[in-house]
């Protein structure tokens, strides 16, 4: 019996050390958590995570320190590149890692240059020059539509004020906006069943619009009171927020990447 019970004790230290050493799991596990944490000292840092509460109950109970979140993630890029082609997307996980590195030097008020903090957040290339020749052009085919006195800047915002939805109607008009999109958007991708989103009306905001993914393809989308909404705007928050933007791309997501092939790190 002794040796029976040594035996299924090792067969199980066997198992879980195996889990436990699962790359792909413990190396995303971590990145959510580190993702997680940064998102607590930085609400802006993160738009969503829709995982399980217990994998992160501890960071947000006890978030680690900025520089405790850089260095974890440093490690963290250390050891994908130091391992071999597997199941893991490294180039994305790596990517993501050097982002939150950059997030959170500034987070500790260290500033690096723009194009630094570009290529760093976004992985973009140095910015181009701007066309000026092409922007004049374009000015003066709105100075040519928008005819009568005073700056074009002056002008443009009288013809803006003719299409400001009244207050009483904005909500109306981001509803069919919405339905229209979705309508628009059927008719070239499959969303999944149950999607959908709800739309609240908040204020003291720095954006227009925001949708934040919470899961099981529902996303809540939020409109920023403060601001008047002209019909082409309200539009584009519907076109953008929802369909075909980020709701839709968000759930098909999760339906196609996380749920179908696995892909945990796409929870955050």
């Amino acid at each position: 019996m002794h040796r029976v019970f040594i035996l299924a004790l090792a067969c199980l230290s066997f198992s879980c050390t195996i889990r436990k050493t699962t790359e792909t799991e413990e190396v995303v596990r971590q990145y959510i958590r580190l993702s997680v944490a940064l998102g607590d000292h930085d609400p802006n840092s993160l738009d969503y995570y829709y995982g399980p509460s217990e994998w992160v109950a501890d960071v947000r109970a006890h978030p680690p320190k900025l520089a405790e979140i850089k260095q974890a993630s440093l490690d963290l890029i250390a050891r994908l590149q130091s391992t071999s082609p597997g199941p893991l997307h490294k180039d994305f996980l790596v990517g993501q890692l050097r982002a939150m590195v950059t997030r959170a030097d500034l987070l500790r008020g260290i500033r690096p240059s723009f194009d630094q903090e570009a290529g760093a957040l976004f992985a973009l290339a140095v910015v181009p020059e701007a066309n000026h020749e092409a922007m004049e052009s374009i000015r003066k085919e709105v100075a040519r539509l928008l005819p009568g006195t005073g700056t074009l800047a002056d002008r443009y915002a009288a013809f803006d004020q003719k299409l400001i939805i009244p207050e009483n109607k904005v909500a109306a008009v981001m509803e069919r906006a919405l339905q229209g999109c979705r309508e628009r958007t059927l008719q070239h991708l499959r969303l999944p069943a149950g999607e959908g989103v709800k739309v609240e009306y908040v204020s003291n905001r720095p954006w227009n619009a925001y949708s934040r993914y919470q899961g099981s393809f529902r996303s809540l989308i939020q409109i920023n009171a403060d601001f008047a909404l002209t019909v082409d705007r309200a539009l584009a928050l519907a076109c953008h927020e929802g369909y075909p933007g980020h709701h839709a791309y968000n759930s098909m997501q999760e339906a196609q990447l996380v749920r179908r092939e696995g892909r945990l790190e796409l929870l955050v």
